[in-house]
């Protein structure tokens, strides 16, 4: 989100929370009754609400949307002092959003990955993979037939030689 003036912030953040409340009110839900209200009835208030919200899963998404634009506004506002107008309607709707993700849970992908997982075994072609010896009698080497000496000098000098160079010194010594 771009940024913006904090006045305008506040002038948003109170049309999206407008939206909201007009939105919870035409599915029956009112958040001033939820703010009003203490202990139990405050409960049961807030699993109303969660259950008109959850009656169809467009007006779930749609609720949660407004919600996640009234938190991520709020968000942006703060430290502002004027976000503290604000607060406790926003609890309220982040309360009952959170109660409906709880409710809905997470779904169940397991079928769906065991198709990929299918698809993914058809797809993927393997072939043997063949190990071959690692030593054969024309890589041997007799360690009794190098010159050290000699190899040590070449070595000192080869440090400032190119790698290729390097090499070939090292073979020549073998």
């Amino acid at each position: 989100m771009p940024i913006k003036d904090k006045e305008e912030l506040v002038r948003l953040l109170n049309s999206t929370i407008q939206k909201a409340i007009v939105f919870s009110q035409q599915h029956d839900v009112e958040l001033d009754k939820i703010l009003k209200a203490t202990g139990f009835e405050r409960e049961e208030l807030k699993d109303d609400a969660v259950a008109a919200f959850v009656e169809k899963d467009e007006t779930r998404r749609q609720f949660l949307n407004l919600v996640g634009d009234v938190q991520m506004l709020f968000k942006s506002l703060l430290p502002d002092p004027a976000a503290n107008q604000f607060g406790a309607i926003r609890k309220v709707l982040v309360v009952i959003a959170e109660k409906i993700r709880c409710e809905v849970g997470s779904a169940d992908i397991t079928s769906v990955l065991e198709q990929v997982e299918d698809v993914l075994d058809a797809s993927i072609a393997t072939e043997r993979y063949v190990i071959r010896p690692s030593a054969t009698e024309a890589s041997y080497i007799d360690l009794s037939q190098i010159d050290f000496e000699r190899l040590r000098l070449r070595s000192v000098h080869a440090t400032r030689m190119p790698e290729r160079s390097r090499k070939a010194a090292v073979r020549r010594c073998i």
